[in-house]
C-alpha cells in the first residue's frame, strides 16, 4: 500500500475530465487513442512520470461536474486515493492564477493560503509555508534554534507582494523582490531561494529554475556535517532534488539537458542518496541522453 505522507507534494499532474470524453492534462488538450478512454490515457500519462522520476506522483483529476479527486498514481499505474473528493465549487481560488485566466490550475510546491486583508493582520506562519521546509540554523548559533526560523516583519511583508505579484500573473517581479530579500539576510538564503526557483519556473524557465535549486542543494550538503542538523537537512534536500528532476524533465534543449543531468547525478550522489529510486531513475535517463547526444554529434561529423 502507498504510503501517502511519503510521496512529496510535488509536482502534481493536474487532469481535467470534460463533455464527450475531452481530456486535458496539466492545461494541454490531450488526445485519447481509439479504444481508450479519457480516465486510462490520463493515468498513463501520470505513471509515465513517476517512472521518469523513479516514484509515485500525485494527480489531482477534475470532473465536467467539478468535483474534484485526489490520487497517487505509481510507476506501473496503479490508483490510490490520497483524499476524500472535493465537491464542485463556485469561484475557487486557484493560487498563480492570472487574472480571468481560466486554465488548470498550475503544480505548486506547497498550498498557499490567500493573502491577509491588510498588511498589519500579517499571519508570519501562513508566509513562512511558503518554503517548504525552513532554513537550519547558522553553523554558528550557539544553541539549537528550539523554533523553525521566522521571517522578520519585513520579509514577511516581501513575501506577502510576491504571493500577490504571483497571482497576478508577474512572477518575474515577485523574483526581484525576492533576489533583494536573499542579498540582505543570509540566514534564509538558500530556504528564500528555494520559492525563488519555484516562481522562475513559474516563470517559464525550467533550466534557470534547476540551476537554483542544484545551487541550494549544494548549500545543504554542506550543512550534512552537523549531526544535530541532518535529519532535517536531508529531508530539505529530498525535497529540493525532487524539485530540480522535475525541472530537468522540462528542458527541451538537448545539450542543456544533458549537462544539467550530470549535475543533478552529481548532486544525488553528494548528498548520499545515490540509491534513492529517483537517483537511479536520472541516471538512466542520463545515459540514454548521453547515447543520443553522441549519436547526434556523430551525424554532425559525418555530413
Amino acid at each position: 500500500m502507498v504510503d501517502v505522507n511519503a510521496i512529496p507534494n510535488w509536482p502534481v499532474v493536474r487532469v481535467g475530465l470534460g463533455e464527450q470524453g475531452a481530456l486535458t492534462v496539466d492545461g494541454e488538450v490531450t488526445a485519447v487513442e481509439a479504444g481508450q478512454d479519457a480516465r486510462s490515457t490520463a493515468v498513463e500519462r501520470a505513471a509515465r512520470l513517476a517512472r521518469q522520476l523513479g516514484r509515485p506522483v500525485r494527480v489531482e483529476a477534475e470532473e465536467s461536474d467539478g468535483t474534484l479527486f485526489r490520487l497517487i498514481v505509481d510507476e506501473d499505474g496503479g490508483v490510490a486515493e490520497s483524499g476524500p473528493a472535493v465537491p464542485p465549487r463556485t469561484n475557487r481560488r486557484l493560487p498563480f492564477r492570472r487574472r480571468g485566466d481560466t486554465d488548470a490550475e498550475p503544480p505548486t510546491t506547497a498550498v498557499v493560503p490567500p493573502p491577509p486583508t491588510n498588511e498589519q493582520a500579517l499571519d508570519v506562519e501562513s508566509i513562512t509555508r511558503l518554503v517548504r521546509v525552513p532554513a537550519p540554523a547558522a553553523a554558528n548559533a550557539p544553541v539549537p534554534a528550539a523554533v523553525p526560523p521566522r521571517p522578520t516583519p519585513e520579509q514577511a511583508a516581501v513575501l506577502v507582494r510576491v504571493r500577490r505579484l504571483a497571482e497576478d500573473g508577474t512572477p518575474g517581479l515577485g523574483i526581484a523582490l525576492l533576489q533583494e530579500l536573499e542579498a540582505a539576510d543570509a540566514w534564509q538564503a538558500s530556504a528564500i531561494r528555494d520559492v525563488r526557483a519555484y516562481l522562475t519556473l513559474a516563470d517559464g524557465r525550467p533550466a534557470a529554475a534547476m540551476h537554483l535549486y542544484l545551487r541550494t542543494a549544494a548549500e545543504l550538503a554542506d550543512l550534512r556535517g552537523d549531526a544535530d542538523r541532518r535529519a532535517e537537512v536531508d529531508r530539505w534536500a529530498r525535497t529540493i532534488l525532487d524539485c530540480a528532476h522535475h525541472c530537468w524533465l522540462q528542458v527541451r534543449a538537448p545539450d542543456e539537458a544533458h549537462s544539467l543531468g550530470a549535475q543533478l547525478v552529481k548532486a544525488y550522489d553528494t548528498l548520499g542518496l545515490a540509491q534513492a529510486p529517483a537517483a537511479r531513475a536520472a541516471r538512466r535517463r542520463q545515459k540514454d541522453m548521453r547515447l543520443r547526444f553522441l549519436t547526434a554529434v556523430s551525424d554532425l561529423a559525418d555530413h
